[in-house]
Parts: C-alpha cells; sequence; structure tokens
C-alpha cells in the first residue's frame, strides 16, 4: 500500500509556490512527526516496539506485523490470528482468534471483534467499551475521525449470512439500512454523514442528513476510497482502473483518470481494510495539492507527480518516473537513470547522469545520489554535482545529516561497511563498522549493523539464509545513535 520527520510539528503547514500562469497554489498538509515501530527477535520468539526510538514496555509473542495509527503513534500488532494495542504506556493484548481489529483516525481506540463482542479499547488505561454482543463476524468498521461514531457492518449469531449495518453514537446503538445490504465506509463525528456500499445497486453512495445519493456505481470490492479528515471529499478508483473525486458540498464529480491515485499533500492517514479499503487522510482538501499517478508498464512501476488544482483538474508535472522525492517546493525524480528537478511551475533540469539511486534533504535544499560507478554526489538546489565519496553502495536522510554504507563486502549472504555521515556538502566522518541497511521511516532512521568483529555484543545468529541477528539503531536528527536492541532481524 500506498501511506510516513520528528523534527516537524503536527500542525498544518502552508507552503505555497505561484504555479505558472494559473495562480494555483500548492498546498501541504500534516506530515508525520511519530512512528512506532516493531523489532523481531528470532532466538527470543518475540516482538517489542519502539514509539520514537524509546523501547516500549512488553512484547508480543511472535513475528508481529503493524497496522498503524494515522499519527504514528499507536498501533494494531498482529501475530496470525493474535492482535495486541500498542501505545506509548505499554503492550496490551486483545485476544487470539481475532479476525477484525483497526485503530481509530485519532489513535485513541482499538476497535476489534473479540468473543462474539465487538470492542472498543481505550489506549494508555487498556480499559475498553462493549459496543455490542452476539456478532458471529464484524465485516467492517468505520470510526469517525475523533471517534465519536462508529458504523460498522457485522453477521449475527443464529442469522446465518445476512448482513446488518449499525450505527453506535453517543453511546447509543442503532440500526441503519435496515433488510439491506450494505458495507459501512465512513462516517463523520456526528453521524450526519455516511458513506457506504450497496450489494443491490452495485453503488457507491453517501447519506447526508438522510438524504441518500448515488455517486457511483462502477465500484467493486478492490476499489480504494480515500476521504479528507471531514469527509467532504472522496477520491475512488472505479473497477475499470479510472479514478475520480467526489464533493459532497455540490455533489461535483471529477475524472482523474487512470492509475493509482494518491495525494501526497499529506502522509498522515489512516486505513480500514477489513473487507473494503478505506483511507482517512489528515486534510479537509485534496485541492491545490500534489498528486501521485502509480502506474505499471511491464510489471514495473512507474509514477507520476501532478498539481490537483482548486477546480479539480489534475495538471501532470512529471511523468515516467522510477522513483520521486518531494521537499522544498520542488519534486526530484529519475528516469532513465538520469536525475531531475521539477519545480511548481512545471519547469524541469537535469541535475545528473549514469544515477543508481537518490535522496532528497527534508527542506529539498540538497540531492544526493549513488552513480553507477558507485560515487556519492551531492548537488545544492539545482547547482552542478560535488563527489562527496567512492564506493558507496547505500544511503538514506534524516534531518540535515546524510548517512552512507561505503567499502561494502561480503558478509553471509549480505554485504557490510562502514557507516559514515556527513551534512550539506562537507566530508564524511566514520561511525561505526559492519553496517548492513538503513530502514527510513518518515524523517527518523534506522540502521541496522551487525555485532563488531572483536566479539563484543550478542553473537551472530547463523541460519540458512546467513546471518540475521542484527544491532538496531535509531536517530531523527542524525546527531546522536541509540541502540535500540540486539539480536534483531531486519
Amino acid at each position: 500500500m500506498a501511506k510516513k520527520t520528528a523534527a516537524l510539528l503536527l500542525a498544518v503547514l502552508i507552503c505555497a509556490f505561484v504555479a505558472g500562469c494559473t495562480g494555483q497554489r500548492v498546498e501541504t498538509g500534516p506530515q508525520l512527526a511519530h512512528n512506532v515501530a516493531r523489532m523481531w527477535f528470532p532466538k527470543e520468539r518475540v516482538s517489542r516496539f519502539v514509539l520514537d526510538g524509546r523501547l516500549i514496555d512488553g512484547e508480543a509473542a511472535g513475528q508481529a506485523f503493524m497496522d498503524v495509527s494515522a499519527d504514528g503513534r499507536t498501533g494494531i500488532a498482529w501475530v496470525d490470528t493474535a492482535a495486541y494495542f500498542v501505545d506509548e504506556t505499554g503492550v496490551r493484548p486483545l485476544g487470539t482468534g481475532i479476525s477484525t481489529a483497526v485503530v481509530s483516525f485519532d489513535g485513541k481506540y482499538a476497535l476489534y471483534h473479540a468473543e462474539g463482542e465487538l470492542r472498543m479499547m481505550a489506549a494508555g488505561t487498556g480499559e475498553y467499551t462493549v459496543i455490542e454482543t452476539g456478532l458471529a463476524s464484524v465485516q467492517q468498521i468505520a470510526a469517525s475521525p475523533a471517534t465519536r461514531s462508529v458504523l460498522f457492518t457485522a453477521t449475527y449469531e443464529n442469522d446465518g449470512v445476512n448482513r446488518r449495518t449499525m450505527l453506535y453514537s453517543d453511546g447509543s446503538l442503532t440500526p441503519v439500512y435496515e433488510g439491506r445490504s450494505v458495507m459501512a465506509l465512513a462516517v463523520s463525528d456526528d453521524a450526519s454523514l455516511r458513506f457506504f456500499y450497496d450489494f443491490e445497486q452495485g453503488a457507491f453512495c453517501v447519506d447526508r442528513g438522510g438524504e441518500e445519493k448515488v455517486i457511483s456505481t462502477g465500484c467493486d470490492s478492490n476499489t480504494n476510497y480515500n476521504f479528507t479528515n471531514d469527509l467532504s471529499e472522496v477520491a475512488f478508483r472505479t473497477k475499470d482502473g479510472v479514478n475520480y473525486l467526489y464533493r459532497v458540498s455540490d455533489g461535483r464529480l471529477t475524472e482523474l483518470g487512470p492509475g493509482f491515485d494518491y495525494t501526497l499533500k499529506t502522509d498522515v492517514y489512516s486505513m480500514s481494510t477489513t473487507t473494503l479499503i478505506a483511507y482517512i487522510n489528515d486534510v479537509q482538501s485534496f485541492l491545490n495539492g500534489l498528486w501521485l499517478v502509480r502506474s505499471s508498464v511491464e510489471g514495473v512501476y512507474v509514477y507520476g507527480v501532478g498539481r490537483l488544482t482548486s477546480e479539480g483538474k489534475l495538471e501532470m508535472l512529471v511523468e515516467n518516473a522510477s522513483d520521486y522525492k518531494v521537499g522544498g517546493g520542488r519534486i526530484a525524480w529519475l528516469g532513465g537513470g538520469r536525475l531531475y528537478s521539477t519545480d511548481m511551475r512545471g519547469k524541469t533540469r537535469e541535475l545528473a547522469s549514469d544515477v543508481t539511486s537518490f535522496v532528497l534533504s527534508d527542506d529539498g535544499t540538497y540531492v544526493y545520489y549513488i552513480s553507477n560507478a558507485g560515487s556519492l554526489f551531492g548537488i545544492k538546489g539545482t547547482g552542478k554535482p560535488k563527489k562527496l565519496d567512492s564506493n558507496v553502495s547505500d544511503c538514506a536522510q534524516t534531518g540535515d545529516t546524510l548517512f552512507y554504507i561505503k567499502d561494502a563486502e561480503p558478509h553471509g549472504t549480505e554485504k557490510t561497511g562502514e557507516l559514515c555521515r556527513l551534512a550539506a556538502l562537507g566530508s564524511g566522518e566514520s561511525v561505526m563498522h559492519n553496517a548492513a541497511a538503513f530502514d527510513k521511516r518518515w524523517g527518523q532512521l534506522m540502521v541496522y549493523a551487525y555485532p563488531p568483529e572483536d566479539g563484543s555484543g550478542e553473537p551472530r545468529l547463523e541460519t540458512d539464509e546467513g546471518f540475521t541477528a542484527c544491532r538496531v539503531y535509531f536517530t531523527a536528527d542524525g546527531a546522536e545513535l541509540t541502540l535500540l536492541g540486539e539480536g534483531v532481524e531486519r
């Protein structure tokens, strides 16, 4: 799926740029400032969790996979059908045999089906409220942005496969759309605005204050729905692969074109994926923001970045990119081994050729890239490349710091090398040996490294796949590298 720097504030940051003769603005919304992440310890067969580089109390038995809340502070960890609610205060089991569980958009609650009940557990306390009982299955849960209302679709014990959709609001439970086969998708906090899929009509619908309207009959079970944080707009892709934008206020439906599309205006979003896939994005409008278009060409993804105007028209700025980064009012992108920079007017400049990979600083000032020959270069703005180092295999950026691995040599089935760092276009300094890989997480960086050759630290864990037990380090600003754990499989 496509979906998240510790130095950034969780507040709306508006950056306006003149966009050609149309006078369109390009705005950005909130960006992720937090990250809850899982570490897997194969020797102990447990998963542990960190929030912004701090180890959370508790653990999950087995190798867990995470569904994270919109702001990155909480999440649900899955080990097969065992689920855990993870927040800064601890790791709380929700139960085993869990088939349905979601974390709310605001990250304050886990909603899940256990022992025939739909429950809502609060972060911090672990206390839960029972919303409904006697449930055979819960097929979809739609929590409102502030979790004041919950719209869900379920089947009941002793009622076969008949679907019922229920509304939980202000502590009361009410059946809605009785006698109809519908699936809940989204609900506003006051429950006056509801979205659902009607199986009998084959239609994506909106219910606004009791007045229903069919938005599209072109959707199916594979459709993704992207809502704004007040549900005033929704973007979706039909079964024919065509994307549309619907505005509730005036019922306007605008075609956006083919591909897999979503907003780049924010990376703060939640998702509900039990049966149908619905996202809530932390912006009030998708308009006047950048929009991503992903397509597949002979099995390889290519990307386009456009500006979604105030009229809902998608004006493409970049097309056929094999990779892209956005920051500081420009798009850096790779196409055919050449590195380009495109501004918000659509003006494109070639920065370098023979490029294998690149990163862009958070403020968009610096581009760093690795050439086909393994040389590391840096560029300030759209200036000339400056060679920074040689024999470099990987790099990652966080804060004002670039980390990179050089002189990598075989280490089991992997390669490890010298971890170095630099700021701006300065000289690199060595940080540690035996660095293997990076995991960039929304402005925060995790570095995987093997124990030193002098034998200090946990011994390596050798498996059929090679050496898998690493040390994991965390940094947000690049100045401090904090050891999170040893014996971790990446």
